[in-house]
């Protein structure tokens, strides 16, 4: 077995891909839009019906309509608003990571992992999971850290073999997400 090193940095927007597919994933996230999702036009539905019965029908159309488009637009403005968020959340927590460079490596017995922060070592069996996105890989510790490689910035030939050998060393095998849609 030989040493596998890579060298890669993160930009903003990798950080923001990353914390939408995780929302993306995240069931509570998922049942929580599609509440809201739900929620508002069966409100604004009932108010509807009531503005008929009471008969005051440009009114409850109006509010019917408000219901409607929000049942369909809503996806829409969850994204935006989730990115917006994401996007303030990097610039106060990551603004001293970005674009400083990782170091990770394969070493015989153990995971290496090197930044400005600090190193750390780590045995195959404390990964989780592997992930292949569509412009990322992602390397999952069992302690809740994510390793994110981006696929343009790192050479195909260093990036490709790197997990190949990180797969084969864990046992795991590497989960095809490249087509999943944030939702």
């Amino acid at each position: 077995m030989g040493m596998y090193e890579i060298v890669f940095n993160l930009k903003k927007e990798d950080i923001l891909a990353f914390q939408m597919y995780e929302s993306g994933e995240s069931e509570y996230q998922k049942k929580r839009r599609k509440r809201n999702r739900l929620l508002v036009p069966v409100i604004y539905g009932l108010i509807a019906i009531m503005a008929f019965f009471k008969e005051f029908n440009s009114i409850g159309a109006g509010i019917l309509v408000f219901s409607v488009v929000w049942f369909f637009l809503y996806p829409t403005y969850a994204k935006w608003f989730h990115c917006r968020h994401f996007k303030k959340h990097i610039e106060e927590k990551y603004k001293n990571e970005l674009d400083t460079e990782g170091i990770l490596r394969l070493e015989e017995e153990r995971f290496f992992s090197y930044s400005e922060d600090g190193e750390i070592k780590l045995k195959y069996s404390a990964i989780e999971n592997l992930v292949e996105l569509e412009k990322f890989y992602l390397i999952r510790l069992k302690l809740a850290v994510t390793f994110l490689l981006p696929k343009e910035r790192i050479p195909k030939e260093k990036l490709e073999p790197f997990i190949q050998e990180v797969s084969k060393r864990t046992g795991l095998d590497i989960k095809d997400h490249k087509k999943r849609l944030w939702k």
